[in-house]
């Protein structure tokens, strides 16, 4: 199996399934020359309900591809540009005319100054270039915060997480960052990677502490306890912002991900096991140690494989094919030809009047048989309360008209109860099952049993 194909188309399915996990975004990067033009990821992103990305500058055609969409967006400036926008306020006015104004019908929530410039020579700007952004946005009557996006490296501590400390260097801008961020509620980026720290250290960082696998050696850090190591990396920038003044400030993961190849632990199953584990993680709405019961929202890196990028783990973090292949295509899931054949049964010769499947040992089966006699609520009395299923519903009824119709119902069924797993590996099979029904004229998802109610039956049909 290709080794992206393999990745984790799961993460917009999830997404799909569950549109209450609005925590969760993704990077769009545009460093490869094979990549799908921006219309046609758009495009795809909201048909697979992703709800949010970030872009690390102000592209064009990404930006007008956006339009209207619905999706919230976090967008970049050019480390380059930072100087001027920091020295020059007509700068930062004319930067919000040319890339924000003329996108006014794009959700854009943040503007960022920058991308992991801390420490190095181009951090003396960033406060100053978030002043300046955040004035012109306000000129404009646009009410998108500023802020920048961080690397650990800003860190001269982070173990144990309780004594994360901003180093020498870092610490006098990060001062000055974080005052301007508490000062407008404005949350602060920072890009996660766990990957980075066990590959740093790996004698001492475990690869399933690392991979936010269940069972992994918890540590200590009285009174908190870490199970995996993105929570404590995360915590440890907290305590960092708490030692300046900043614990209300919000830390918002910007990126973190896990590559599929190139260097040492990336493989497809390490990238696969990162990504399931960190949307079962977020979307808990646990929170960390430090900061329990409060959700994060996270981006995960990256869209695409970026083949422009150097060599090595940096070209390896794509969860999408760069031809936008979708996630049915990833499943290697079969399915029996019993399936088939029983709704060719139920669509030509109308001997059932509902089909449940279920997936078994790698493939989907026919479950239960409804006969043509038994109702709706027959029908969902079938589908059992905590585990995801699969189904058709043969259903008549009369127009406006007063003619007599039926339709071929597809209902996927992943109620709230079942596990995370289950939901995932139901949401990226459906796609290439449903594709082996020819005859399906509706379809429904549920969550709950009230949104697939006969009444809605009713409308959806008419």
């Amino acid at each position: 199996m290709d080794k992206i194909s393999a990745l984790l188309f799961l993460f917009s399915c999830f997404l799909t399934f569950h549109p209450g996990v609005w925590g969760i975004g993704i990077n769009y990067g545009l460093l490869g020359d094979n990549l799908p033009s921006p219309s046609d990821t758009i495009s795809r992103l909201k048909q697979r309900s992703v709800p949010k990305i970030r872009l690390f500058e102000p592209d064009q055609d990404v930006l007008t591809a956006l339009h209207d969409s619905g999706i919230s967006v976090i967008v970049g400036t050019r480390n380059e540009d930072l100087e001027s926008l920091a020295s020059d306020p007509a700068a930062a006015t004319s930067w919000v005319e040319n890339n924000i104004l003329p996108h006014s019908s794009v959700n854009i929530t943040s503007v960022a100054a920058g991308n992991e410039v801390i420490p190095g020579e181009l951090a003396q700007y960033v406060p100053d270039a978030m002043e300046n952004l955040d004035a012109a946005l306000s000129a404009a009557k646009v009410s998108a915060t500023v802020t920048t996006a961080i690397s650990m490296q800003v860190l001269s501590t982070s173990y144990p997480p309780s004594q994360g400390e901003f180093s020498a260097e870092s610490a006098t801008i990060m001062k000055q960052i974080t005052e301007f961020l508490a000062s407008k509620k404005s949350p602060l980026l920072l890009n996660v990677y766990p990957y980075f720290a066990r590959t740093g250290d790996p004698l001492n960082v475990e690869l399933n502490y690392a991979l936010l696998e269940d069972g992994a050696t918890a540590v200590l850090d009285c009174p908190f306890t870490y199970n995996n190591l993105f929570d404590a990396m995360v915590d440890s920038v907290h305590a960092a912002l708490e030692n300046v003044g900043g614990s209300n400030v919000e830390v918002v993961v910007s990126e973190t991900g896990w590559p599929s190849d190139g260097g040492r632990d990336a493989s497809v199953e390490n990238a696969q096991t990162y990504v399931n584990n960190l949307i079962r993680l977020v979307s808990s709405g646990e929170g960390t140690p430090r900061k329990p019961g409060k959700d994060i929202d996270t981006y995960i890196f990256a869209m695409f494989n970026e083949n422009l990028k150097p060599e090595g783990v940096e070209q390896n973090w794509g969860l999408f094919y760069p031809n936008l292949t979708e996630a049915n295509s990833a499943s290697g899931m079969a399915v029996e030809d019993e399936c088939k054949l029983k709704f060719l049964e139920l669509k030509a010769k109308r001997n059932y009047r509902f089909i449940i499947f279920k997936i078994q040992d790698q493939q989907v089966v026919v479950e239960k048989l409804g006969t043509p006699d038994e109702s709706y609520e027959n029908f969902t009395a079938s589908l059992p309360s905590d585990e995801c299923r699969y189904a058709v519903f043969d259903f008549d009824f009369t127009t406006n008209e007063n003619c007599q119709k039926s339709k071929i119902f597809f209902i996927a069924w992943s109620p709230d109860t079942s596990s995370v797993r289950m939901k995932m590996v139901y949401a990226s099979s459906k796609d290439r099952f449903k594709r082996e029904l020819d005859g399906i004229q509706v379809e429904l998802q549920a969550t709950d049993p009230s949104e697939m109610s006969f009444d809605i039956i009713k409308d959806r049909a008419r």
